[in-house]
């Protein structure tokens, strides 16, 4: 049984603690926030979607109007998973949302909560009374049967996990710092602060925890890190045990067997070796196994998530590929790979008799039986990272982490879906006629397609590496792509004929750097790339010779580039400043901090800037600069407008779709 859910409340202001980093952890009187979205017997299809307005609650301290947000779907990408004591209910923590479903049928939602950031970590008290939900520095006790806040308590630094001791009378909680809190859950107080012994950290270096687990009678402790280093400690002494070291490679989660000697630690591996689970004895410190894929024809991608089975007959690993490998243990026999997901595997959790729960990128949750064949599914967004829409009809077109590539209607319905792509798409483009699409992403090709009808016509080949930016010339013979391989390649359209290969910066004849953004000007006779030196690079598109370089008053990477209808330039920088220079090549300003990660020009003269910090503003062009004009809370990361400027198109990695009406 599949079911889509389709949610909202994407774009809330991004919310900050008024604690001071310097202040001690301490408990926070709860929230009123969050409300109850639908009834526990609601099964929820694919929906359409009602207009929203922007919420007239969210404080604004800008001085420009809000824009009007008309429609938005999207629940937000599963990013954690948890099991009710009961085995009845599962929560999940999306980027937007915090849910409880029904563990035998998905979509069968009790009730969700909207979030201003996205969690870190989810889990359940064995009691079966109390949650407890990581959101930047703090952590949320909730009550279990309807998400009700009772508390929060405060850190200094970012909370990367959490998890319940078996008694559910303390709960550890990760730091980005390196070091772990053990809180008394009953009475809202720490108990210790954990960390690796002074000068005893196998890898020599400082690194944020990432990962934490107990065991099962709560006596070990042990907590992972980004480079490589396993601390183990015995409570409630406050020395480490034991460490082990991977060898620089990130720890990417934890799991103790059933029986409690024995940790297994999932590591995302490196660019030369693959990822792995590798096993120890808490007791004795001995390596027991290291379990891992490795051939001619196959390797086993980043692990992002382990479990033991509830028997500790087996140990499951999720990846970066969206695989579930299942070992038998002790032996390390591989037993199963399954192809879980088509995006990354964010969430694994094991039934006790059989079973498991995964979640992925691809915004799909779902249940597997013990032989690992699926039962249920319950289909979301994935993570959006790229987007285009028409004026002709108001079709939205979406490309995913997962590599899909998505026709909606402008309200929110799913009229097609395609995975034609292997890997992420990084960049969209619609022909001025509006009767091609293209699309390019990881696996280094640039697909040309028909619009409306989403049909592939040809694959285009010549980048080595990923693509990353695609651009149309005004009168649509001519399709730019922009590559991790420093190369510029135009194509001729609507053959798909290759016709100049263009580096944008060489270095003794090595490309030096990834092109991340490509436009044209000038009617088509100039194409530019985008720099890492602060500068974009514009070339003539019909002959050779030296380009001509452009550059921004402070350097850094220019992530964004857009050509305006006066032949203005703008680039967004990797800091999340906008800069412009008008047609003569003149830098307008000194720059205007937009806080964005991605870029448009209307056909009105007109610049949008979206990102997760800066939301969405639209700015004006002028003499001595850029002034915004208008801005509203928005935590999208890609967008695009339509040709005739009423509408643009936001989208989030954190799994949602908007369309905002433009003044």
């Amino acid at each position: 049984m599949t079911f889509v859910v389709l949610g909202f409340a994407a774009c809330v202001p991004q919310l900050t603690s008024p604690r001071l980093a310097a202040e001690p952890p301490g408990v926070v009187a709860p929230s009123p926030t969050a409300e109850t979205m639908a009834p526990f017997d609601a099964v929820v299809p694919l929906a359409t979607v009602a207009p929203i307005s922007p919420d007239p609650d969210v404080p604004l301290s800008l001085s420009a109007p809000m824009l009007q947000r008309l429609h938005q779907w999207g629940s937000g990408v599963p990013l954690d998973l948890a099991l009710g004591s009961d085995g009845t209910t599962l929560f999940v923590a999306t980027a937007l949302h915090l849910q409880q479903h029904d563990a035998g049928l998905l979509g069968r939602i009790g009730w969700q909560h909207a979030l201003a950031v996205p969690p870190s970590g989810l889990a359940v008290a064995p009691s079966g009374a109390l949650l407890a939900l990581a959101l930047g520095s703090d952590v949320e006790l909730r009550r279990l049967h309807d998400g009700t806040v009772l508390a929060t308590l405060a850190h200094r630094a970012r909370v990367t996990d959490l998890v319940f001791a078996p008694g559910g009378d303390r709960l550890a909680v990760a730091l980005a710092t390196g070091s772990l809190v053990i809180w008394q859950v009953e009475q809202r107080v720490p108990l210790s602060e954990l960390r690796p012994s002074e000068g005893n950290d196998i890898s020599g270096l400082t690194a944020n925890f990432t990962s934490v687990a107990f065991n099962h009678d709560g006596t070990y402790v042990a907590a992972g890190d980004a480079n490589g280093t396993v601390t183990v400690w015995q409570l409630p002494v406050s020395t480490p045990v034991r460490q082990f070291s991977l060898g620089l490679r990130e720890v990417t989660d934890l799991a103790f067997t059933p029986d409690g000697t024995t940790l297994a630690v999932a590591s995302a591996g490196s660019r030369s070796e693959p990822g792995s689970v590798q096993i120890w004895d808490v007791v004795s410190g001995y390596a027991r196994a290291y379990l891992t894929i490795m051939s001619e024809t196959a390797q086993l991608a980043p692990v992002t998530r382990i479990a033991f089975a509830s028997d500790g007959r087996s140990v499951l690993a999720g990846t970066t590929s969206g695989e579930v490998v299942r070992w038998a243990w002790p032996s390390g026999q591989r037993e199963r790979v399954i192809q879980a997901h088509r995006g990354a595997l964010s969430a694994l959790v094991t039934v006790p008799g059989g079973g498991f729960f995964t979640a992925g990128r691809d915004g799909a949750l779902k249940r597997w039986n013990a032989d690992g064949l699926p039962l249920d599914t319950l289909e979301g967004v994935p993570a959006v990272t790229a987007v285009a829409m028409t004026t002709s009809n108001r079709q939205v077109i979406t490309g995913g982490e997962d590599g899909s590539l998505m026709l909606w209607t402008q309200e929110g319905q799913l009229r097609e879906t395609t995975w034609e792509h292997r890997g992420k798409i990084h960049a969209l483009a619609v022909s001025p006629d509006e009767r091609m699409l293209a699309s390019a992403g990881a696996d280094g090709s640039i697909l040309l397609w028909s619009l409306p009808e989403g049909t592939l016509l040809t694959r285009l080949a010549g980048h080595k590496g990923r693509v990353l930016g695609l651009a149309f010339a005004q009168d649509g013979t001519l399709l730019a792509s922009a590559g991790l391989d420093g190369t510029i390649r135009l194509w001729r359209i609507p053959e798909g004929e290759a016709v100049r290969r263009l580096t944008v910066i060489e270095d003794g004849g090595l490309n030096a750097t990834a092109v991340l953004g490509v436009a044209f000007a000038h009617q088509g006779e100039v194409v530019i790339g985008t720099a890492y030196d602060g500068s974009v690079r514009l070339f003539q598109t019909s002959a050779g010779g030296a380009p001509t370089v452009l550059r921004t008053a402070h350097g850094g990477w220019l992530i964004a580039l857009a050509n305006g209808a006066h032949d203005e330039l703008a680039a967004l920088d990797d800091t999340g400043r906008l800069w412009v220079w008008d047609k003569a090549g003149t830098l307008l300003g000194r720059g205007a901090l937009a806080d964005a990660t991605a870029l448009a020009a209307t056909a009105t003269g007109h610049l949008l800037t979206v990102g997760p910090t800066g939301g969405l503003s639209l700015w004006q062009v002028e003499a001595n600069g850029l002034t915004e004009l208008a801005s509203s809370p928005c935590n999208g990361d890609n967008l695009a407008v339509t040709a005739d400027d009423t509408l643009a198109v936001v989208g989030s990695r954190r799994g949602f779709v908007e369309i905002w009406a433009l003044p």
